[in-house]
């Protein structure tokens, strides 16, 4: 599919595919182990840190016209944008050009393969940059546990190794594979209902939950299997259901997320943030603002400070280890967290504010920072 045919597609996949063009399209979701972490200096060009804040790749070392995504399984994407067409490729972790820029669109790596679009030919390369099996018209984000989910002009399906669906069922929306299950939704607008399949396409857990609504009142949001519960959406509150679809945490949350560590955030009906455990009881509230997940034990936090939000970092007994300081504060990720604050500095000119991009460790001292 030629970019000019992207129209035939709905808007919300059109942003999907311009997102995973600069390769930061479900990084989470990838795994969580990276061996390199982006940065920028202040002319904006790009390279690239170990955990402890070495570059390993210079500033000087990649084209300052390119486009570079984050790493994953070793490779990290670039992409040239032209007026015409673009030429993406994937960098080594040396920086040097490991599978040529031949590629319309790309994905990030994920179980040893990546999706393409090269000309009109669309479908999985391996790490050499060699074609696995092509699909017909379509957009995947990648394998998770073996399967990935491809969406085609009739809706979502998904795919084995082999390029072989699963069955023959369309979904307008579906969540990745997670614990042997993955969540999918028929309709649109109020019509629309979510479920979850098996590995082999069977609806083992009936569509009959309610998913939020995105643009064009499009199913977003299903949830995932993660420690033997999901969150369910059931009328406009959320509980959670086992394997077998079963209620085992009532619902009575306006947002609910996925279980980490033993625990989930949530907030009640009445605004009540904080974390459950696996009984449905909270274990931490929040006073003020919400969580995010728990990772390698410490979970960003939010809170108001003088009208403006600031994030930080609390344990599992929710105690708050990094205070909350930064404008944009992420997961812990082997060891470090990348962060966002905007500094005030005062100059010869007068008071000037600029963004800090940095990472942290656990105790909240910078690793690197790019001013």
């Amino acid at each position: 599919m030629r970019l000019k045919k992207m129209k035939t597609l709905r808007p919300t996949l059109r942003l999907v595919l311009a997102t995973i063009l600069v390769g930061v399209l479900f990084a989470s979701a990838l795994g969580q182990h990276r061996s390199l972490y982006k940065v920028t200096n202040k002319d904006n060009r790009i390279g690239f840190i170990d955990k402890l804040g070495k570059i390993v790749i210079d500033f000087d070392r990649l084209p300052a016209e390119a486009v570079v995504g984050i790493f994953s399984e070793g490779f990290a994407p670039i992409c040239f944008l032209g007026r015409i067409a673009n030429q993406c490729g994937y960098i080594d972790e040396t920086g040097k050009i490991a599978i040529p820029a031949r590629f319309r669109l790309i994905g990030e790596f994920s179980e040893g393969l990546a999706w393409f679009r090269e000309e009109e030919v669309v479908g999985f390369m391996d790490q050499s940059g060699k074609p696995v099996f092509k699909l017909p018209e379509s957009f995947s984000i990648g394998f998770r546990g073996g399967l990935a989910a491809v969406r085609t002009q009739e809706g979502w399906g998904f795919i084995d190794k082999r390029g072989r669906f699963i069955s023959t069922k369309r979904y307008e929306s579906v969540e990745n594979f997670s614990e042997g299950l993955a969540a999918v939704a028929e309709k649109i607008g109020t019509k629309a209902k979510y479920g979850f399949i098996n590995e082999t396409g069977e609806v083992v857990i009936p569509l009959r939950f309610d998913p939020r609504l995105g643009p064009h009142s499009q199913p977003m949001n299903l949830g995932r299997f993660t420690e033997g519960l999901a969150a369910a959406r059931i009328g406009n509150v959320y509980g959670y259901i086992d394997y077998k679809g079963n209620v085992v945490i009532a619902p009575r949350f306006r947002d609910a997320a996925e279980f980490s560590e033993g625990l989930a955030s949530v907030t009640t009906i009445d605004g009540q943030n904080g974390y459950i455990d696996k009984t449905g009881v909270f274990v931490i509230k929040l006073t003020t603002g919400g969580g995010g997940q728990f990772n390698e034990g410490l979970a960003t936090f939010s809170v108001e400070i003088a009208g403006r939000t600031k994030m930080g970092y609390i344990d599992r007994t929710g105690k708050t280890i990094i205070e909350p300081k930064f404008d944009m504060a992420y997961d812990f990720i082997d060891g470090i967290a990348e962060v966002y604050f905007i500094e005030k500095l005062t100059a010869a000119t007068g008071p000037t504010i600029q963004t800090v991009h940095g990472y942290i460790d656990k105790e909240g001292r910078f690793v690197w920072r790019n001013q």
